[in-house]
């Protein structure tokens, strides 16, 4: 048995001894070729002179450009953000125009005193509250007891009314199209 493997083993080893030699062969020839065309030269650009410092006065006046720059895209943005505000009503009285500011600027529009309206009233009897719509376009939602931004206090809420209290006087009532005085 041990002759029949030597038969076998032996003409498979004698076949990869002679391609083993013939790739050194061939490999040892391309590498004569290799040598035989040369190198090619790298070509190196130059170094690009080196760029003097900046003076601290051009520092200076660029930070400040970058920061000028900043802060006007600040003011943009919280100017873009008030105007959003003011147009859906929720912004700030002293600075958002009144919806018809144009059409009250008449000689009698500083002795009035613009009134809220009542926009909705919900809940039960003892726990009813009213979403108002100020004269400035926001609406606020109160209970008997809240202080309105002029300074006047909700004296109480029904099914059809609020009535806002005076001082002084009588109670102011709001009803759905507008104020009575009562």
């Amino acid at each position: 048995m041990q002759a029949i493997r030597k038969l076998v083993l032996l003409p498979f080893l004698a076949f990869a001894t002679a391609h083993a030699a013939a790739d050194q062969a061939a490999g040892s020839d391309a590498g004569a070729t290799k040598s035989a065309v040369g190198a090619v030269p790298v070509v190196v650009p130059p170094a690009p002179p080196q760029l003097a410092p900046l003076s601290p006065d051009f520092q200076a006046a660029m930070s400040n450009s970058q920061l000028a720059t900043y802060r006007y895209t600040q003011l943009t943005e919280q100017a873009v953000a008030l105007k959003k505000l003011c147009d859906t009503g929720f912004g700030p009285a002293d600075i958002c125009p009144k919806p018809g500011a144009a059409l009250a600027a008449g000689p009698t529009a500083g002795a009035s005193v613009e009134l809220p309206t009542v926009t909705e009233i919900t809940g039960a009897r003892t726990g009813l509250t009213a979403v108002l719509a100020l004269p400035d376009g926001r609406h606020i939602v109160v209970r008997p007891g809240t202080q309105l931004p002029d300074g006047r206090r909700v004296a109480g809420i029904s099914e059809d009314d609020v009535r806002i209290g005076r001082t002084g006087g009588d109670d102011l009532i709001l009803s759905f199209a507008g104020a009575e005085a009562k």
